[in-house]
């Protein structure tokens, strides 16, 4: 009898584990690991008295002589260093050639004879007289895109998202992403959660043929359990080579209450008219949970 209830019970722990998934994991990685309580040492060290501590003869020296660093060398490293980190939003300016002046945007990408998208201001282009507002090549303060993909990663877990973008003249803009996750478990019940991300934007780098923009904003995951939130941040480049390809990156980085958040995802698309087909790869990390796989979209461009 004993071991018939030990049996039992052991199904009983087991069937809940089966049925965690992917999504079940990912939403328990926002929670962080388990804290474990602190031991306390087995020797408790004494310090040795002031006279017999050993002397730091090295601090604050070069690395290669026993003289200290002046005060110019210490600021130099430290431009030196936030030239690097801050490299990524000012250096594409500088390798395009980017004057800071803002842009005209058309309706949607090669709808210009003499510009693959945004048009910088310097080019002096208007728009005719009577010109439509709806024409494709009316060139505009403002410039949206907005769509709908689908990706899976053939295990059973599958994602439906949206997305938007508003852009302007002046640089300044928002998007908006949406996701819902679904995932069929083995014990023929399923799971499903949403993420979502707000962020404003700036357009740091832009030619015709390429935009490169920065944003920072917050993330959200909410399912019927509650919902967690975090900060996110946003870098992304949309090129437009040679009609009609559109190819685009974008890196995503920040968290979700303890878990840390990553982002990639890279796509290539071919625009007809205001309309862009694309597909391309959805890389998504929560704390150490892995949800990626291939996608497939059409987007709209105004």
């Amino acid at each position: 009898m004993v071991r018939v209830l030990t049996l039992l019970s052991a199904l009983v722990l087991v069937v809940p584990a089966q049925a965690q998934g992917l999504l079940s994991r990912a939403r328990r990685a926002t929670y962080g690991k388990p804290r474990s309580a602190a031991r306390p040492p087995l020797v408790t060290p004494v310090d040795p008295p002031e006279d017999d501590r050993p002397l730091d003869t090295h601090a604050n020296t070069h690395p290669a002589s026993d003289e200290p660093w002046t005060l110019e060398e210490i600021a130099g490293l430290g431009a030196l260093a936030g030239l690097a980190v801050t490299s990524p939003l000012w250096a594409p300016a500088v390798v395009l050639g980017d004057d800071g002046a803002n842009g005209y945007i058309p309706a949607h990408p090669y709808a210009l004879p003499n510009a693959n998208y945004l048009l910088p201001s310097r080019d002096g282009r208007r728009n005719a007289e009577g010109a439509s507002p709806l024409a494709p090549d009316y060139l505009k303060m403002w410039g949206l895109r907005a769509g709908v993909e689908d990706g899976s990663r053939f295990d059973g877990v599958n994602r439906l998202g949206g997305r938007a973008w508003f852009d302007s003249s002046s640089r300044l803009g928002v998007t908006c992403n949406w996701d819902h996750f679904s995932e069929r478990l083995p014990d023929g019940t399923s799971d499903e959660f949403v993420l979502a991300d707000l962020a404003v934007t700036y357009r740091i780098a832009e030619r015709d043929w390429i935009q490169m923009h920065a944003g920072v904003g917050g993330r959200g995951l909410f399912d019927r359990y509650r919902a967690r939130g975090g900060f996110n941040f946003l870098y992304s480049a949309d090129v437009f080579p040679i009609e009609p390809l559109v190819v685009s990156a974008a890196v995503e980085a920040g968290h979700l209450n303890e878990a840390f958040t990553l982002r990639l995802r890279a796509s290539a698309g071919l625009q007809w008219d205001r309309l862009e087909v694309y597909a391309g790869y959805d890389w998504l990390r929560i704390g150490g949970v892995d949800l990626h796989g291939p996608m497939a979209g059409l987007r709209v461009w105004f």
